[in-house]
């Protein structure tokens, strides 16, 4: 959309009557998402042309200012990834059309209303989402009180279009997070349900719902969605009246809690609730939800599986933290005790940053099947002075909002021996932050940590002395929890910055070996060119010599 230009809806009628050569000409200026590659429209110039009944019938009702700045095509393109007819915003306000061929008596085309609306709705105060039936020139608002499509006229819509200037950079600016959220961070946007969930997790949540089973589990990586997935399941029996209870292989966040308190379900801490507590938590709930399950004890979750109370499960056998974790292999335990069919596995990222992502795997593995970027989304520090990076981290974190995520702390219980401390004290530990996501995040590495002979990183979990936690796993979850911005600060190891200097700036050294590589061929070709003329003009002299 940056390059392109919004429409006149009086311009769009006069076009449309136009050849289809003219037609593509003027899609080329005002299609959202042309593809100039293959010059190539996004949208049917046919699809365009059904499009004229409906303009014909706003230039008759509009006023002549709220004809302006109609967005054709536009399209969400992240893993959102919806498409809009028309789209009209201005400040508070937008307004979007859909035209459709037939009257909107099914519900695929109330679903989509319902989902264009609650996506602009996380934008915008004022939505408003109208269906055009080209067939039979009717006009359908939606009522999102109702989720229902109501039969209007044109007169009675004229109020409903704004007249100022085009606003879509609220959606042109927009990230995946901002529609598809982590409700740890921001459990007012859950409660409120500013939010979607992708086909993927409706699959699933359908399925869920439907399912003739007293156990679930939802497995997937980090983004993929699983606790807004397992909460939004949970928001919709508490709407059934169905009692509910949460039980965490973490303490539970502060946003958590809220959102508990609003729709009164208790929440624990799998560790502090006793044998006995259990019992009567499964007595006492209709339904019992666990997240983060592969940090639990098998004992807690074979009890409530074997009982007569409903179980939802998620778990990510990836984010594990300590040894006895991965002996106890929650997931593949989970896939033992419960059916197939009611295993889901949750395959798309939908809320990782791609880039970050990619370097993220080339951070860890030297390799990434995410593509390479120029990774300006990354930033790197390196520091000598202690101090000095101590500033700098208590700077970032105070002024710019950035979240510093360090390993857990640990002492020994027994003999009080500390053998980790952390660095920073803006840091959090690793652990507290499981299954949240934050805009801006410093990890720390220092001269313990470098590549292994398999270019993988490896930290320095091994010169630990009794560290019980994986610290590689702790770092890991660091780093993913970054969804904007990554920034590295490293301590006295300068190996390890320049590794990560030749990640950071891989693409770009490609890139100028290319042009390097073009300059040269295009020169040799110059060169050929001359060599070329020079033979041309000798031959033509031996020719006239010849002659005469």
């Amino acid at each position: 959309m940056q390059f392109q230009k919004t429409v006149n809806l009086l311009e769009l009628e006069s076009v449309l009557g136009l050849d289809d050569y003219l037609i593509k000409s003027y899609l080329r200026i005002h299609d959202c998402n042309y593809k100039f590659d293959s010059d190539t429209p996004q949208m049917k110039i046919s699809e365009l042309k059904s499009y004229l009944p409906l303009v014909k019938k706003l230039n008759e009702t509009l006023d002549v200012s709220q004809l302006n700045n109609f967005a054709l095509g536009f399209k969400l393109n992240n893993q959102v990834n919806t498409e809009f007819d028309l789209l009209r915003a201005c400040e508070d306000t937008v307004v979007n059309i859909e035209i459709k061929s037939k009257i909107p008596n099914n519900k695929k085309i109330e679903k989509q209303a319902f989902e264009h609306y609650t996506l602009l709705n996380i934008k915008f105060e004022n939505v408003h989402v109208i269906t055009f039936v080209d067939s039979t020139n009717e006009l359908f608002v939606f009522n999102p009180k109702y989720k229902k499509l109501e039969k209007k006229t044109f007169d009675k819509i004229r109020d409903l279009f704004p007249a100022g200037d085009d606003d879509l950079q609220k959606l042109e600016n927009s990230r995946s997070s901002d529609f598809l959220i982590s409700p740890y961070n921001d459990g007012n946007k859950f409660l409120k349900g500013l939010y979607i969930l992708n086909g993927e997790q409706i699959d699933v949540r359908n399925k869920v719902l439907k399912g003739k089973s007293n156990n679930f589990v939802i497995s997937g990586g980090a983004g993929t969605g699983k606790t807004l997935l397992l909460l939004d399941i949970l928001k919709y029996y508490v709407k059934q009246g169905k009692k509910i209870a949460m039980i965490l292989g973490v303490h539970p966040c502060e946003e958590l809690k809220k959102i508990s308190m609003e729709l009164r379900f208790s929440v624990d801490f799998f560790y502090v609730v006793s044998d006995l507590n259990f019992k009567e938590l499964l007595d006492n709930c209709d339904i019992l939800f666990f997240d983060e399950s592969q940090l639990m004890d098998r004992k807690m979750i074979e009890t409530a599986i074997e009982s007569s109370t409903t179980t939802i499960f998620s778990v990510d056998e990836v984010q594990i933290f300590h040894n006895e974790e991965m002996k106890r292999d929650i997931e593949s335990f989970l896939k033992e005790k419960i059916d197939d069919s009611f295993f889901f596995r949750l395959k798309k990222s939908v809320r990782r940053n791609k880039e970050l992502h990619s370097f993220e795997d080339r951070l860890l593995t030297g390799t990434s099947k995410n593509g390479l970027f120029d990774y300006y989304n990354v930033g790197i520090n390196l520091f000598y002075n202690t101090d000095d990076a101590k500033k700098y981290i208590k700077d970032k974190c105070e002024r710019e909002g950035f979240k510093c995520i360090e390993p857990n702390e640990y002492t020994d219980k027994i003999s009080g021996y500390s053998t980790l401390f952390k660095f920073s004290e803006n840091s959090v530990p690793s652990k507290s932050v499981i299954g949240q996501e934050f805009n801006k995040v410093i990890v720390i590495f220092t001269e313990i940590d470098s590549y292994n002979k398999n270019g993988e990183l490896r930290f320095g979990s091994t010169i630990i002395r009794d560290y019980p936690y994986m610290i590689d796993k702790m770092l890991y979850e660091a780093i993913t929890r970054a969804c904007d911005y990554l920034d590295i600060v490293i301590i006295g190891n300068q190996t390890l910055y320049k590794k990560i200097q030749t990640i950071l700036t891989l693409r770009r050294f490609r890139e100028e070996a290319k042009n390097q590589t073009i300059q040269e061929l295009e020169k040799q070709i110059t060169q050929i060119k001359k060599e070329n003329n020079e033979l041309k003009r000798m031959l033509s002299s031996t020719k006239k010599f010849d002659s005469e």
